[in-house]
C-alpha cells in the first residue's frame, strides 16, 4: 500500500480576538494560518499574528488578497526567516501582483487558491499547490462545489491539490 499524506489548514479570522483555530491546528501537526482576505483593523491582524508566531513553533502562515498587501508584507517581514505558507487569493493576475509585491522569498511554501478550474495553468509565477476554494466555503467562490472542483481537477494538474 503506497503512503499518502493528509494535510490539514486551520483558518482564523484576522480580525479575531485570538488565533486559537490556527495555534490549535499548528500545534496538533497542520498548518495554523491567519486570514486576510476580510481584515479591517491592522493592529488586530499584526497582534493576532504576533501570537501565533510565539504560541506555536509548528506549521503557520497567512491567507493573503490583494487588498491587504502593506500588512501581508510587515507580517512577513515579522515572520524573519521563519517559513510560512501563504495562499493567494483572488484571480490569476492578482495573485501574480501580490507575489510581485510581496517579494516572497523561497523558504515559503505558496499555494494558489482558485474557484473556477478554468484557473488551472494560469498562474504566472512559482507555486507548490493549488487550493480548490468550493461555493459552501466562506467569501469569494465560484459555481461548484470542493467535490465537483475536485472531480474537474484530476489530470489537469502535477501540483498538490488542497479542499476548502
Amino acid at each position: 500500500m503506497g503512503q499518502h499524506s493528509f494535510d490539514v489548514f486551520g483558518i482564523a479570522p484576522a480580525d479575531a480576538a485570538h488565533p486559537g483555530t490556527a495555534v490549535a491546528t499548528a500545534r496538533a501537526g497542520g498548518t495554523g494560518l491567519l486570514d486576510l482576505e476580510f481584515s479591517r483593523e491592522d493592529g488586530r491582524a499584526t497582534a493576532a499574528f504576533e501570537r501565533l508566531l510565539t504560541a506555536t513553533d509548528g506549521r503557520i502562515g497567512l491567507r493573503v488578497d490583494l487588498g491587504h498587501v502593506a500588512l501581508a508584507s510587515q507580517l512577513l517581514i515579522a515572520a524573519a526567516d521563519r517559513p510560512l505558507t501563504l495562499i493567494l487569493t483572488g484571480a490569476p493576475p492578482q495573485q501574480a501582483s501580490l507575489v510581485a509585491q510581496l517579494a516572497i522569498g523561497g523558504q515559503h511554501r505558496v499555494l494558489a487558491e482558485l474557484i473556477d478550474v478554468a484557473d488551472v495553468g494560469h498562474f504566472p509565477f512559482a507555486h507548490h499547490g493549488l487550493v480548490a476554494k468550493g461555493h459552501e466555503a466562506g467569501g469569494w467562490v465560484g459555481a461548484d462545489t470542493s467535490y465537483i472542483l475536485a472531480q474537474k481537477l484530476l489530470g489537469k494538474t502535477e501540483l498538490p491539490v488542497f479542499m476548502q
